[in-house]
C-alpha cells in the first residue's frame, strides 16, 4: 500500500510534503527521489528520511495538484484524504511575479530582472517628484524603497549591519 503524502507548505514552484509512514525508510526516499525527480515540472527535489519530508522544487507553470497525481498514478504515495490547500491570493500573486521576472530575464539575455527594473523605476520616480519640490515626502520614500530593493538584493553585509 502506498504511503500517504500531506502537503505541509505549498508556493508557486515549491511543494513540501511530509510521509510520516515512511519516517527512517532511506531506501524508499531514495527511491523516490529518483522517480519523483522524472515527473514533468518538477526541477529539483530534496528529501530528508529522518523526518520523513520531501521538498519539491517545480516550474511554477505545472501546478502542485498536477505533481501529487503524478505521484499517485506512478504508486509512490496517495494524497486521499489530504488535499492540498487551494491557492491564496498571496500565492497566486507570488507565482505571477515568478514568471514576469522569467519572461524579463528571458527577454533580457540574463540582465533584468523583476527587483532591478522596480528599482530603476523608483529612482526615476524619485528624479520626478524631486523636480517637483516633493523632495521631504514622496521623494523621499521613493529613495527609501529604492535603497531598500539596491540592499536586499547585495545582502545585509553589503547594507553594513542586519
Amino acid at each position: 500500500m502506498n504511503p500517504r503524502a500531506r502537503v505541509v507548505h505549498a508556493l508557486p514552484g515549491r511543494l513540501r510534503l511530509r510521509l510520516p509512514e515512511r519516517r527512517n525508510e532511506p531506501d524508499y526516499f531514495a527511491t523516490l527521489e529518483e522517480r519523483l525527480g522524472a515527473c514533468p515540472g518538477v526541477t529539483a527535489l530534496r528529501t530528508n528520511h529522518r523526518t520523513g519530508s520531501v521538498l519539491i522544487h517545480h516550474d511554477p507553470e505545472h501546478h502542485r495538484d498536477a505533481i501529487l497525481r503524478w505521484g499517485a498514478k506512478h504508486g509512490l504515495f496517495t494524497t486521499a484524504g489530504h488535499p492540498a490547500p487551494p491557492p491564496t491570493l498571496r500565492t497566486m500573486a507570488q507565482g505571477g511575479l515568478v514568471r514576469l521576472d522569467r519572461r524579463l530575464l528571458d527577454h533580457s539575455a540574463g540582465t533584468t530582472d523583476s527587483r532591478s527594473l522596480l528599482m530603476v523605476v523608483l529612482l526615476a520616480l524619485t528624479l520626478v517628484q524631486a523636480a517637483r519640490g516633493q523632495v521631504l515626502g514622496s521623494a523621499s520614500t521613493m529613495l527609501w524603497y529604492a535603497f531598500t530593493l539596491i540592499r536586499d538584493e547585495h545582502g545585509p553585509s553589503a547594507a553594513g549591519g542586519d
